[in-house]
């Protein structure tokens, strides 16, 4: 069965960048792929640069354990 999956998608290494990266990754990996506003965070607990972070929401009918594996695949 199809369901939408949720993921949190986040970065402080060159983070508007790389994240512009993984969505196109995963844009072409999961069809339908939608993004919500990205929104900039303080690093918490440790010293760097803000996060930039989002969720993104797509249709899959993957089982778990292969969503997180190419889920990783893009991280």
């Amino acid at each position: 069965a199809v369901a939408d999956a949720y993921v949190a998608a986040g970065s402080n290494v060159r983070p508007r960048a790389s994240l512009r990266e993984a969505l196109g990754l995963l844009a072409r990996e999961f069809p339908g792929l939608v993004a919500s506003r990205a929104y900039t965070n303080p690093a918490v607990g440790f010293q760097g640069e803000d996060f930039v972070n989002l969720v993104v929401r797509f249709p899959t009918d993957l089982p778990t354990e292969v969503l997180r594996d190419r889920l990783k695949a893009v991280e």
